[in-house]
């Protein structure tokens, strides 16, 4: 979505003589507006999806700097470029972009409070994974063999890891666990 700065100048009556639109730093007139179409395009409701408006300052505020994407996170476009509010939220932060990944502590990839964020490497990135939407059992890393008839469980490290058969769904979730802090997984993965 392009970044907008809307300013407006009053005569000494307090009636509007301009309004101008600032995008990419250029600056286009009430005038230019008007002659472009954009304003026969441009609805109240759509405005007010946009901005918040300040009767008394004569001030707009934007509402919202970016969209949430289809895979989940907000992406905010300045200057005619595409950035993800996450990486963004580290160069404010930091001064700096990350260079490795930027987990979502909690799985909300549109939750970009900077509590919920952590720099990682992607083998790290991999032990804060939620739970798989084809997870049957309900837990990650336990599923049932019907077969035999009893629980496995198994971890993924940089190679699936069998930890063993077990008789109750608990005891094979009980072993992930286990194999979770020994292998520096995130306490939240798998939730």
């Amino acid at each position: 979505m392009p970044n907008f700065i809307i300013s407006t100048r009053k005569s000494s009556d307090n009636t509007l003589l301009t309004l101008s639109v600032v995008h990419r730093l250029l600056p286009i007139t009430w005038e230019a507006v008007n002659s472009n179409n954009l304003m026969k395009r441009l609805t109240q409701e759509h405005l007010k999806e946009l901005f918040e408006y300040d009767k008394d300052t004569g001030a707009f505020k934007l509402k919202e700097a970016g969209k949430v994407s289809a895979q989940g996170y907000v992406v905010i476009w300045i200057e005619g470029k595409k950035y993800l509010a996450h990486r963004l939220t580290f160069l404010y932060m930091t001064g700096e972009l990350p260079e490795h990944h930027v987990d979502h502590i909690n799985h909300d990839r549109s939750d970009n409070r900077w509590c919920n964020l952590r720099e990682v490497t992607n083998a790290e990135n991999l032990k804060n994974l939620k739970k798989l939407s084809r997870n049957t059992s309900g837990i990650t890393g336990v599923s049932f063999l019907k077969n035999t008839g009893k629980w496995r469980a198994q971890i993924s490290t940089q190679k699936i890891v069998h930890l063993g058969t077990f008789t109750s769904k608990e005891d094979a979730a009980r072993a992930y666990e286990e194999a979770k802090i020994k292998h520096g997984f995130h306490p939240n993965h798998g939730k």
